[in-house]
């Protein structure tokens, strides 16, 4: 069975103490993002590395709603672009790794569980 929620809530993920970026909920369309990104990486001729890197990457700029803590040169508050995003995710690997490993791997995980069989109803198979 699927459940579904009616509304699901955004994110917040925290990157060092401070820094934050909030999250759109995992959907068929962050997930298509991506894939999107890994695919455009792989198919310019880049390692399945690079894809992987580019899949975080194509997810978070589909999926950032907002941002806290996050400035220019100056430090002055910078707003929210899919290019600001690239640069946060290129120039600090704490920001990156936290995408990743709270919002990427977790999603991944849940939908691969969704996917699996399901067990027999008294838990042994008939054989």
């Amino acid at each position: 069975m699927i459940k579904l929620t009616a509304a699901p809530e955004p994110v917040w993920i925290d990157i060092v103490p401070g820094v934050r970026v909030q999250l759109r909920p995992w959907s068929t369309p962050v997930l298509a993002a991506g894939q999107a990104a890994a695919s455009a990486a792989v198919a310019a001729g880049h390692s399945a590395d690079v894809g992987v890197v580019a899949f975080t990457m194509g997810v978070a700029r589909y999926a950032a709603l907002a941002w806290e803590g996050v400035g220019d040169e100056a430090g002055e508050p910078l707003d929210l672009t899919p290019a600001a995003l690239q640069l946060l995710l290129e120039q600090s690997p704490e920001a990156f790794r936290a995408i990743d490993r709270d919002y990427v791997t977790p999603s991944l995980e849940r939908s691969a569980e969704k996917n699996a069989s399901a067990p027999s109803p008294d838990g042994t198979s008939p054989a």
